[in-house]
């Protein structure tokens, strides 16, 4: 007598990137259940692209996404979620094993302009994050420090500047901005080894940002700036002759600096 025949999971033995483009195509609530089929198809990366979700729908997805180390969320232009401070903070809450954070495009519904409600950190820490890649509006300097700050084993940052404000807004905000060297001076990034910051101003407020990263990692290596196409070259001289001289401290003598001058063939 032949034994019980034994059912064949013929989905679970695909390729790992036939399993990513049949999640990708499936609707979000539909592709979370696929999780207590197989091991295997625990959603490790998650990347959401142009999606509109709820937050209460992404903090549930994200909760049940325990394993998950690597997460995208791109903002498109289109789409329409939007965070408040409060909601930003609870997020990591469902991220324990996050090991690589890309987010773009993410702007942060603040209290009011400079209102500076963000905690230094987060209520939890981020001891596996070792690359944190944004793309914020850098008026959220608060924000872009708070994930900073409890993400002790960074290896890489990588920030891209985004001022789509006027003049007066960007004044405003300037003035209520905290002192970042004074209230972060416990900062400690002991695993940094790579900087890079995009769309580069020249404000006071970025190179601020400059001075504390690099004041504060030891084993920095490389720190790569592109100025944003307005920055003038009078502008980029004086930048330059400010980091030969090193009027500031840093933690690492063997860091090298590169700027580069955005191309506008890149928009091509």
């Amino acid at each position: 007598m032949k034994g019980p025949r034994k059912s064949l999971d013929r989905i679970s033995t695909l390729p790992q990137d036939a399993i990513d483009l049949i999640l990708s195509l499936m609707p979000i609530q539909d592709a979370l259940r696929t999780s207590v089929l197989s091991r295997k198809w625990r959603l490790k990366k998650l990347r959401l692209f142009e999606v509109d979700i709820t937050n209460k729908m992404l903090q549930g997805f994200l909760t049940n996404c325990p394993l998950l180390e690597e997460f995208t969320w791109a903002r498109g232009y289109y789409t329409n979620t939007k965070l408040s401070e409060c909601e930003f903070v609870e997020l990591f809450k469902c991220l324990p094993s996050i090991q690589v954070l890309r987010i773009s495009q993410l702007y942060i519904e603040h209290l009011g302009a400079g209102s500076n409600s963000m905690p230094h950190k987060l209520p939890i820490s981020l001891p596996h994050l070792r690359i944190l890649i944004l793309n914020v509006c850098f008026l959220d300097l608060s924000t872009v420090l708070c994930v900073i700050s409890s993400s002790p084993n960074l290896e890489k940052i990588k920030v891209e500047m985004c001022w789509d404000h006027d003049e007066h807004c960007l004044q405003h905000t300037f003035n209520n901005l905290p002192d970042i060297q004074e209230d972060y001076s416990g900062l400690n990034l002991d695993h940094l080894k790579e900087l890079e910051i995009t769309n580069f101003h020249n404000h006071g407020v970025e190179m601020e940002f400059v001075k504390l990263i690099m004041g504060k990692s030891p084993v920095l290596k490389k720190a790569r700036i592109e100025l944003h196409y307005r920055v003038s070259v009078n502008e980029e001289v004086k930048m330059l002759r400010g980091l030969v001289h090193m009027p500031f401290p840093r933690a690492s003598p063997t860091v090298g600096f590169t700027i580069k001058r955005y191309n506008e063939i890149d928009l091509l």
